[in-house]
């Protein structure tokens, strides 16, 4: 289940969990940004998308320095569509490198687009697995599977 707990107050998340829990569920993402949640019995770590893999590896790096030994997922979300895109990262706040402006700015159609985002994923999951796999590997699980000609990352640090 899928539980949106930001700007909400306590009392409505307390009694949305005791809803759910009495009706059998046990998988939680919670989402609320703040990491206290891993001090709460948290389980996983999901990021919030994001477009710059020097970030996402510091913060990986920054948890395992303070003893956060849970697995970390990264929030890659593939380039499907420029304006939705646009607005996703803006409501987001997500950093955007220059280049992957440079690369869509020119060509805003979406199967260009589409294509463009599959590159670029493609690249971020590269980098992520060459930078934290050598580093990382203990506390992690990495697997590639292909499903119908598209290449398939399941990585969990």
């Amino acid at each position: 289940m899928h539980l949106t707990c930001t700007n909400m107050p306590v009392d409505k998340i307390d009694h949305a969990l005791q809803t759910i829990k009495s009706n059998g569920l046990q998988n939680i993402l919670a989402l609320r940004g703040d990491p206290p949640m891993v001090d709460a019995g948290a389980d996983l770590i999901v990021t919030q998308l994001f477009y710059d893999t020097d970030i996402f590896l510091k913060f990986v790096n920054d948890c395992r320095q303070i003893g956060i030994t849970c697995p970390i997922v990264p929030g890659i979300k593939p380039i499907n569509n420029y304006k939705g895109f646009l607005r996703m990262t803006g409501f987001c706040k997500t950093k955007i490198l220059a280049d992957i402006i440079a690369a869509l700015e020119p060509i805003k159609d979406n199967e260009a687009v589409k294509s463009c985002g599959i590159h670029q994923g493609t690249e971020m999951c590269k980098k992520i697995l060459e930078d934290i796999a050598s580093l990382y590997t203990k506390y992690g699980e990495i697997s590639i599977s292909n499903t119908d000609g598209c290449l398939i990352f399941h990585v969990i640090f």
